[in-house]
């Protein structure tokens, strides 16, 4: 047999608790996937928003390492356009060799130039692609997310204040609860509505497996709190009957 529990002022905590998460379960029911549907569009958001951001800061890198190299072109064709002249007023041999040497660097230098600014402005028409591709995308993002926020912000009229009111009280209650039993309290309750249940006709009201009688009267001496020793819930004895569990009942008998 599972240890039980002594804890009277537990067992009234729990039970209030589960009946402000039952009402707190409703609205997150009513709310269905909405806020996990948003917080997903939001995170897209901000992923989308990001890249928009970073494509937009390459793009005007580029543009002005292309202005660069553009100025480097224009800059190098003047250059050549000297060298010329000087090389046709020359009067020494050498001179001239050395004004044909710096022509032919100049040239080449102009030609790496005029590589690189068809490299820069190919690289910018394909970020301008992909921002404008990012751009569509957050626009049909916003829409959805708005479209979901107003249809979230539609079921939370008047359920939000009852919503912040529950979830007050639920944090007040919590105060003096054995952590233990109330995380095994949240771990049930998570899978299994109820988390606690009464005894109905000398059967857990959750899974319906007969009770032993010695211990249906421990729970009844409201100082004791066991677990179904078939679906793990906790019981407890209350005078009016607690919400049984939606499972279809089935007759079974608890192997002794």
């Amino acid at each position: 047999m599972r240890q039980a529990i002594r804890n009277e002022n537990d067992i009234k905590k729990l039970l209030k608790l589960q009946k402000i998460d039952e009402q707190l379960q409703v609205i997150t029911n009513e709310k269905g996937d909405l806020p996990q549907a948003i917080n997903h569009l939001q995170k897209k958001k901000e992923t989308l928003q990001q890249d928009f951001n970073n494509i937009k800061k390459r793009i005007e890198d580029h543009k002005q390492a292309l202005a660069t190299q553009q100025n480097c072109v224009k800059e190098g064709k003047k250059a050549v356009k000297e060298y010329e002249i000087q090389k046709k007023e020359t009067t020494t041999e050498q001179e001239l060799q050395h004004l044909i040497k710096d022509i032919e660097i100049e040239k080449l230098d102009v030609t790496i130039s005029q590589k690189k600014v068809k490299e820069h402005n190919q690289t910018i028409a394909i970020e301008e692609s992909k921002l404008t591709e990012i751009e569509t995308e957050l626009t049909t993002t916003n829409t959805l997310l708005e479209g979901k926020q107003v249809e979230l912000d539609g079921i939370m009229k008047n359920k939000e204040a009852k919503e912040q009111e529950l979830l007050a009280e639920r944090k007040e209650n919590l105060q003096g609860i054995n952590p233990t039993l109330y995380q095994r309290y949240q771990a049930i309750f998570a899978h299994k509505k109820p988390a606690i249940v009464n005894i109905v006709n000398h059967a857990c009201n959750g899974c319906f497996i007969i009770v032993p009688l010695q211990k249906e009267s421990n729970i009844k001496d409201r100082e004791k709190m066991f677990f179904c020793e078939n679906c793990s819930r906790l019981f407890a004895y209350v005078e009016t009957p607690l919400e049984p569990s939606t499972k279809k009942k089935r007759r079974a008998t608890k192997s002794k």
